[in-house]
């Protein structure tokens, strides 16, 4: 009886290890096969990325190039960055903040120039080496560019300003032009995309009068908020 009872538990210990056996091979499987999926995928959205950032960025190029007017041209200009924006915003790792107002300064720069309008950028901001969040960059760059182009658009300026402060938690940004004064309760699309961009970083935007004539906006922007990429 005992011989018998020892027979029965041997055999059930190797029923179990068969199947612990059986159950490691089923999870290294699914590793493996989890990891092939993900590089093909990964591979998938770089050939994805690459034909958006070399095909259709190339022919919104040349769209810019044969543009009819100006205005026009500077519409599609903006296109093209975002398109641009999407392709690296997938592809790179963010950098710092100041990093990130250099580009957002040269990009801005270039577009005020085309339109023969002087920049003045000036910026005081903490050391800062924490990188900038994806989200934060996205709509930073936005944020600029609807700026500029309400200003092109509507203010008739020949003049846009920028001033900049950031401790390690906010980052404030003042912008300014000398044209047309355009009215603060007046929403507009523009502005409706920016008090969006800003409400999505939990920050805020306010417009007024500049002293001097032309348009202020005032931005407010957390550093460090918690944000749905």
């Amino acid at each position: 009886m005992l011989l018998a009872v020892l027979g029965g538990l041997h055999a059930e210990r190797q029923k179990t290890r068969a199947l612990e056996q059986a159950l490691e091979t089923a999870q290294s499987s699914l590793e493996a096969e989890r990891q092939r999926t993900a590089q093909v995928a990964e591979a998938t959205q770089k050939a994805l990325l690459t034909d958006l950032h070399d095909d259709i960025g190339a022919s919104l190029l040349n769209l810019v190039y044969a543009a009819p007017t100006p205005e026009f041209a500077d519409q599609l200009r903006a296109v093209l960055q975002d398109l641009r924006d999407v392709v690296t915003r997938a592809r790179a790792t963010p950098g710092t903040l100041e990093q990130t107002l250099a580009q957002i300064e040269a990009e801005t720069r270039q577009r005020l120039s085309l339109a023969g309008l002087e920049l003045e950028w000036t910026q005081d901001l903490e050391p800062n080496a924490a990188p900038v969040s994806k989200p934060l960059l996205f709509h930073l760059f936005r944020l600029f560019r609807e700026a500029v182009s309400n200003t092109l658009k509507h203010a008739n300026a020949t003049r846009f300003a920028v001033r900049l402060q950031a401790n390690q938690q906010t980052l404030r940004i003042e912008i300014r032009d000398n044209g047309e004064a355009g009215n603060a309760e007046t929403p507009g699309q523009g502005k409706r995309n920016m008090r969006d961009r800003a409400d999505h970083l939990q920050g805020s935007v306010t417009w007024r009068a500049a002293t001097q004539g032309g348009t202020k906006i005032l931005l407010a922007l957390p550093l460090n908020a918690a944000l749905p990429e």
